[in-house]
């Protein structure tokens, strides 16, 4: 994910909005192909193009709008879907599934869940003929890519860092096992203050499917594992409950594969409902999101210099004659990105400094030290030129205190100057969901 996090920001000249359009457009890979898909199987454009239309309108929704792992993920499983879906199972293209799966799990490990599906159909098209040869293209399409990554972190000696972050952190990090049915609802309750006409479209398409559900199994006609469109969809509400910690954008694949359900309708009277609904619907998204939308495309130029965070990472590279000074961020990581500069701390999303199980192996691998306090502790003794951390959040709808560090470093380190941020905290683009409590405090270590 961060070859391709690179690769795009060195495509988009290191600058974030144009990084952000960048990402819609691989969002639109996805949509693309779950047009090309739906097309192919029902030879009916209306319902491809509803289909799309569906998986647009539910992501654009404030959750599904950013640089997720999900979407790059999504675009490779929505390839995958396609090509399985129009092509002859050759060999060849095992061998290019299995590949494109094996990029996929590199991005996000999760979606390994998603080969369960591919695996059922295909040993139940070859159980009885080169089942066997064709496990083995499969496989080493699968393989190939991870074993060039397996071999860069060899050489650089961090086979360690490897087997630890792609098997024991995901297994400790879905021991939260947070996720739950009630929560689902809460995403329904959502969409229904967000728009009523996409939220009658998901129910109305959520009724359907389960009458053409009910009926292909009253005349036995159902087999669930020749069919790869429900198969595809067990394994995404699979992702989410397992990942357990209710995060919006692990519905990026139950969206996608919820979107073919359109497929499932056949009367002319439910495909009508489903037309009117969805076209009310983005003519109300649409009202809702087009002022911003265009303004913003029309001037990002006005839009990229107004950044607070930006503004905050020009203040505080205007404290230095030159760029050699390193920066400790326990928050707001994206000044990093703009001063081009990595962080201090080897950890760098900030709430990963609050899971003991990604600590705790950190320190067991010695990539990260501590002292009789902690880890941070440690770094704030080593003293780097900028600090940028928050004392107090919002988590889980509670305030709380999060410097187990002490966040206020100019209480008792001398050297470090605060400097004023309150005019950013108050600006309305600091932060979509605004949080009281939390706070920008920036200390900048002072010359002898």
């Amino acid at each position: 994910m961060l070859y391709l996090y690179n690769f795009f920001s060195i495509a988009s000249n290191k600058n974030y909005i144009v990084f952000r359009l960048v990402n819609d457009l691989i969002l639109f890979i996805s949509v693309l192909f779950l047009y090309l898909t739906v097309f192919k199987s029902t030879g009916d454009k209306v319902k491809a193009f509803l289909s799309s239309l569906l998986f647009i309108l539910i992501t654009s929704y404030v959750w599904f709008v950013s640089e997720f792992s999900e979407i790059y993920c999504l675009a490779i499983l929505s390839i995958i879907y396609y090509l399985f879906n129009t092509y002859e199972h050759t060999n060849k293209l095992l061998l290019s599934i299995g590949f494109l799966f094996g990029v996929s799990t590199l991005i996000n490990q999760g979606t390994v869940i998603f080969l369960i599906p591919y695996l059922i159909v295909l040993f139940n098209e070859y159980k009885n003929n080169n089942l066997i040869k064709n496990t083995f293209y499969f496989s080493s399409g699968f393989l190939f890519p991870h074993l060039i990554f397996i071999t860069i972190y060899l050489l650089n000696g961090m086979f360690d860092v490897y087997f630890s972050q792609y098997y024991y952190m995901p297994l400790a990090y879905i021991e939260a096992n947070e996720s739950s049915l009630y929560e689902l609802k809460v995403v329904m309750r959502r969409f229904f203050k967000y728009d009523l006409y996409l939220y009658i479209s998901i129910f109305s398409i959520l009724v359907f499917s389960f009458q053409a559900f009910y009926k292909q199994i009253i005349l036995k006609k159902f087999m669930i594992l020749n069919d790869l469109a429900y198969l595809n969809l067990l394994a995404a509400l699979a992702f989410y409950f397992i990942a357990g910690h209710n995060y919006y954008h692990h519905l990026f694949y139950v969206i996608f594969f919820f979107s073919t359900m359109i497929v499932n309708i056949d009367l002319a009277s439910q495909k009508n409902l489903i037309i009117v609904l969805l076209f009310c619907s983005l003519i109300s998204v649409g009202f809702k999101t087009f002022q911003d939308s265009t303004d913003n495309l029309m001037n990002l130029n006005e839009v990229y210099e107004n950044y607070p965070l930006r503004q905050l990472s020009q203040d505080i590279d205007n404290n230095f004659k030159n760029d050699q000074y390193d920066i400790l961020a326990m928050d707001y990581v994206l000044i990093l990105y703009y001063l081009d500069k990595p962080n201090f701390s080897y950890i760098v999303h900030p709430s990963n400094h609050y899971e003991e199980f990604i600590v705790s192996e950190l320190l067991r691998l010695e990539r990260i030290e501590t002292n009789e306090f902690n880890h941070v502790s440690k770094m704030i003794e080593d003293e780097p030129e900028v600090i940028i951390c928050s004392g107090k959040m919002i988590i889980k709808g509670v305030p709380q205190n999060i410097d187990f560090y002490n966040c206020a470093i100019d209480d008792y380190k001398k050297n470090y100057k605060k400097i004023e941020t309150k005019n950013l905290k108050e600006n309305q683009n600091l932060d979509y969901y605004s949080d009281p409590f939390k706070e920008i405090n920036v200390y900048i270590k002072q010359n002898n």
